[in-house]
């Protein structure tokens, strides 16, 4: 079905933008923790910058799956198929 393809490839890029959020935030919050160390005034940005700068990646990223999901769900699973 078109649909479940769609779904799926949208379903599958927003995982993957999740996966990557969750990694570059504890990256950050690393690379945060070894600056203060060295560097004593860091100040921490606060929760409402990173969770906007989060869901517009979030946004991002399904907004960039939106064309690959669309040409999935318009091809024939048969001849994606043969051409394998």
């Amino acid at each position: 079905q078109p649909r479940q393809i769609l779904s799926g490839v949208l379903r599958e890029g927003f995982l993957m933008a999740v996966f990557g959020l969750i990694v570059g935030v504890a990256g950050g919050l690393v690379l945060w923790r070894v600056a203060n160390s060295v560097i004593q005034e860091t100040r921490f940005p606060g929760v409402v910058p990173i969770v906007a700068a989060a869901a517009i990646l979030l946004l991002a990223a399904v907004l960039a799956s939106l064309m690959p999901a669309g040409r999935a769900s318009r091809v024939d699973a048969m001849q994606a198929l043969r051409a394998e």
